[in-house]
C-alpha cells in the first residue's frame, strides 16, 4: 500500500508543507516498520492519534493504523540527537505557527527525519529545498534566520546542536576555508 498518497486522501490541506512533511514522515515510518509500531521516535500513542486526527482525519481508521500499547513496545527510542533537535527547534518555535502540542508533534517530525541518510527535504517528501526553507521560516523562524550562508538544513542543525553545548567539530576555523565545504553547502 502507498501510505502517502492514502494519507494524503484523508489530509486536512493537501497543500500545506507542514501536511506534505508530516505525511512523508509518517509514510517512511510505517513502511519501515509496519503499522505495529508508533511511527515517530519521542511521541506516544496518544500524541500519535491526536497527530494523526489533527492533519489526517479518519486516516487512522481506513489504513488500519491502531496504534495500542504494543506499538510503544515496538517504537524506536528517541536518540541523543533527536533530542537535543527537538530542544533546539522548540527553543526557536514560532508560538504564532501553532498549539504547544502541534511544535512538540512538528518538532519530533522533523528530528525524525533528521535520522534519515538523505536531504531533509527529502526525507520529508517535500519538493525542493525551498520548501523545507519555508516550513522551517514558518514553525521556526529565529532559527532559520540564522542560517544566513544557506548551509544544507540538516548539517545546519546539526551544527546548532553541537554549538549549543559548547562542541564544535568542524576542523577548520571558517566555512570558507573548509575542505568539505561543498557537502555542507553545495547543490542538493
Amino acid at each position: 500500500m502507498d501510505y502517502y498518497a492514502a494519507l494524503m486522501r484523508h489530509a486536512t490541506d493537501p497543500d500545506d508543507l507542514t501536511v506534505l512533511a508530516v505525511a512523508g514522515v509518517l509514510a517512511a515510518a510505517v513502511d519501515e516498520g509496519g503499522t505495529e509500531r508508533l511511527p515517530i521516535p519521542g511521541l506516544d500513542a496518544e500524541e500519535t492519534h491526536w497527530l494523526l486526527a489533527r492533519w489526517f482525519p479518519d486516516a487512522e481508521s481506513s489504513l488500519g493504523l491502531y496504534f495500542g500499547a504494543s506499538a510503544a513496545d515496538k517504537q524506536r527510542r528517541p536518540s541523543y540527537d533527536d533530542i537535543a533537535l527537538v530542544v533546539l527547534l522548540k527553543a526557536h518555535a514560532n508560538p504564532a505557527a501553532g498549539t504547544t502540542t502541534e511544535i512538540h508533534c512538528i518538532s519530533h517530525t522533523l528530528a525524525s527525519a533528521c535520522a534519515g541518510s538523505k536531504h531533509l527535504w527529502q526525507e520529508l517528501r517535500l519538493s525542493s529545498r525551498g520548501e523545507l526553507s519555508a516550513l522551517l521560516n514558518y514553525w521556526f523562524p529565529t532559527l532559520a534566520e540564522r542560517n544566513v550562508y544557506g548551509m544544507k538544513w540538516k548539517k545546519f542543525l546539526y551544527r546548532e546542536v553541537c554549538g549549543s553545548e559548547g562542541l564544535n567539530l568542524c576542523r577548520a576555523s571558517s566555512c570558507g576555508e573548509c575542505s568539505e565545504y561543498s557537502s555542507c553547502f553545495g547543490l542538493e
